[in-house]
């Protein structure tokens, strides 16, 4: 009794507060609790979230959680260090039930039983956060998702299937294969025999998983990550566990393995530990906490959610790819900064920027010219090269100068035009075809001089004559025949050629023979004088 009601003093104390924590559990409604040497120590409450799986983001010192809400599960966040607390997906219609994350890609897996689907986010700050399809599954539903990070594989549990597997893919979704076939399921079970919650021990390169035996028992099962074919190994048998049972409800933290066991017989949740060390996996298991300290939480308010501190110093022996996160951790890596308290965030020195503050923000700053950093403004500013302008010196003064020709910038930083064939300027704007064809299409000879095409019925240097103009007489109507040439079609009363003869003209003669005198009067065609 006594050390109950130091357990709810110290949830009254603690809350909001989070230091250093062992264990950290979660029961579906708004709370996170965590646990240092099997003491609860601190509770963070976050309003209007039902918290369900948990995973730990070391390197942003952020607890990652899946809110449950009526028509969608959203992946959230709360940083330890800042009480920030956001969610990071967007969308509906998501039931998320797996959520591991990996420390080398910063990314979130997360399994949606809904869509059938493993997806994943990216953590790093500033990232969109978009939902990325990594494997589709077309059989069976995937559940637990794990990451080994040390050789890059995820992996999940595939449930409603025959026989229940656990199966792995590399971290962009290739070489995907079934792990380990587990036990085939009776057609007509009428319990749960899938395996419901997986964890991974890195420095063990082990994978262990939870799975209802029969009606009467439960056990804990264990094999290697990277040695084909090896047998798993049954670790412990405990009594009849809660049928309506959640992932993660296993957890690894250095030499030990924590699960939520519910009792059928008993209504109490027990979180248990299994000691294991290289050679055994049958040491002493120890029940503690029963998490039933009242009147703090009603009864119903039972862990159904574990994660552990499990810290990246203590997984890298032999991991080659968690050195550098280890280092991001702990090491003073701000190159131009300070470290933010014991995380892997960096307050920069003005003028440099990044993760490391190992940037500076005159990195391909200025297009064209010298960058150096303002205090007095705190920003970057250019000096620009002859010939460039803007506040990045992006601006070429050639841009758009020479409208016909290249440019070039002399050495008093003005541009200069090298005129194409045909132009001239001192932009190369004036073409030597510019109106000097009347009719007709123009182009340059090989002395840089303008030359015509006429157009059909024109003719001339410059194709301003029009061969029809004035060549058809008395009213005649010109056109060109097949060789461009004009004839006429003349009006009534007129012939010719050209239309010059008028068809009504007539000669009259006077003719005087022995002293008479005859007139004779006869038409003439002009045409034919």
């Amino acid at each position: 009794m006594c050390k109950m009601q130091f357990l709810l003093m110290a949830v009254v104390i603690c809350v909001g507060r989070v230091h250093s924590w062992d264990i950290a559990t979660s029961a579906g409604d708004d709370l996170l609790n965590f646990y240092t040497n099997d003491v609860l120590t601190s509770t963070i409450s976050l309003p209007n979230r039902n918290i369900y799986a948990l995973t730990f983001n070391e390197l942003q010192n952020t607890m990652l959680y899946v809110d449950k809400q009526p028509d969608n599960d959203n992946i959230c966040g709360y940083d330890l260090t800042s009480k920030e607390n956001k969610c990071f997906t967007k969308g509906s219609g998501r039931t998320i039930y797996g959520l591991a994350y990996d420390p080398v890609t910063e990314r979130v897996f997360f399994t949606d039983t809904n869509d059938r689907s493993i997806n994943w986010i990216s953590s790093r700050p500033g990232s969109n956060n978009n939902v990325n399809l990594l494997i589709k599954v077309s059989e069976g539903i995937p559940y637990d998702i794990v990451v080994d990070s040390c050789k890059g594989h995820i992996y999940w549990v595939n449930t409603r299937l025959a026989a229940a597997t656990i199966e792995r893919a590399r971290l962009d979704g290739t070489e995907r294969e079934v792990f380990e076939t587990l036990r085939v399921i009776p057609v007509n079970a009428t319990y749960n025999l899938e395996p419901n919650s997986l964890a991974i021990d890195q420095h063990k390169q082990r994978i262990y998983w939870m799975q209802p035996y029969n009606t009467t028992e439960y056990r804990l099962f264990t094999r290697l990550l990277n040695i084909k074919h090896n047998p798993f190994y049954f670790i412990r048998e405990f009594d009849p566990m809660h049928t309506k049972f959640s992932s993660n409800i296993l957890t690894i933290s250095n030499d030990t393995m924590l699960h939520i066991h519910i009792k059928l017989k008993t209504p109490v949740t027990l979180l248990t530990k299994v000691k294991s060390n290289e050679t055994s996996y049958t040491e002493t298991l120890k029940a503690y906490n029963s998490f039933y300290e009242k009147p703090v939480y009603s009864d119903r308010k039972k862990p159904i959610s574990i994660v552990a501190n499990y810290k990246i110093k203590d997984q890298i022996q032999d991991c080659e790819a968690l050195l550098p996160v280890k280092l991001a951790i702990e090491s003073p890596f701000c190159v131009h900064g300070t470290k933010v308290d014991d995380r892997a965030f960096c307050t920069c020195t003005p003028g440099y920027t990044g993760e490391r503050c190992d940037v500076s923000v005159c990195l391909n700053y200025c297009v064209q010219g010298v960058c150096s950093f303002s205090h007095d403004e705190g920003r970057p500013e250019c000096r620009c090269n002859a010939g460039y302008s803007g506040e990045r010196c992006q601006f070429s003064v050639c841009e758009n100068f020479c409208v016909q020709g290249n440019c070039s910038i002399n050495d008093d930083g003005v541009p200069v035009c090298r005129c194409n064939a045909g132009y001239s300027g001192e932009r190369c704007q004036v073409s030597v075809c510019e109106n000097f064809c009347v009719e007709g299409n123009c182009s340059v000879n090989d002395e840089d001089l303008p030359i015509c095409r006429c157009n059909a019925g024109y003719t001339g240097e410059r194709c301003e004559v029009n061969t029809c103009l004035g060549y058809c007489l008395n009213s005649g109507e010109c056109f060109l025949n097949e060789e461009d040439e004009p004839f006429c079609e003349c009006a009534e009363g007129y012939e010719g050629t050209r239309c010059e003869a008028d068809k009504n003209d007539t000669l009259t003669l006077l003719v005087s023979h022995h002293g008479k005198s005859s007139t004779y009067s006869f038409p003439v065609n002009c045409g034919n004088l």
